[in-house]
């Protein structure tokens, strides 16, 4: 999962119900189809968070093995 595939099923569902014309459509479904883009929308921030919180560890391991290689080297000098 990436952003970019939680995006664009976001961006489905927000096109799916701005087509939507509430007054054409029985009441249930609609509330039924708001309560789904409410729920995909809070999912998609956890995560997006997710997300960006394991690529923030990703990077700050491999700088942190940057900084142990340095010490090595000044520690073998």
């Amino acid at each position: 999962m990436t952003i970019d595939s939680i995006m664009n099923k976001l961006q489905s569902e927000i096109t799916r119900i701005w087509k939507m014309k509430p007054e054409e459509t029985e009441a249930r479904l609609y509330k039924a189809y708001l309560d789904k883009a409410r729920t995909l929308a809070y999912l998609a921030q956890v995560a997006a968070s997710i997300i960006e919180k394991h690529e923030l560890e990703k990077r700050l391991d491999a700088i942190e093995k940057e900084l142990e290689k340095l010490e090595e080297r000044r520690s073998a000098a």
